[in-house]
């Protein structure tokens, strides 16, 4: 679980702010779920969804995601140069 290995403030609002983003997105991958199954009426407000509301949530769990692997990535990176100078 990598809520176990969250090490600083910064990483526990990095990974608060994805996983609220992520709820989200999950909100409206139900919400798109739902609009695809009502058949051929529903297909423009299904595309339209997609790529709104859908498209949006997804983005921005893509964008929360992303800034806790820089995160942890310049972690590793100065690790690994304190490994090197010890």
């Amino acid at each position: 679980d990598y809520e176990k290995l969250v090490s600083s403030p910064e990483e526990r609002a990095l990974f608060e702010a994805f996983i609220k983003a992520y709820q989200a997105y999950e909100e409206t991958s139900g919400k798109l779920i739902a609009l695809s199954s009502g058949g051929a009426g529903t297909a423009e407000a299904t595309v339209e969804y997609l790529r709104g509301p859908s498209l949006t949530a997804f983005n921005a769990t893509e964008e929360a995601l992303g800034k806790l692997v820089e995160l942890n990535s310049r972690g590793a990176a100065q690790a690994a140069r304190g490994a090197e100078s010890a």
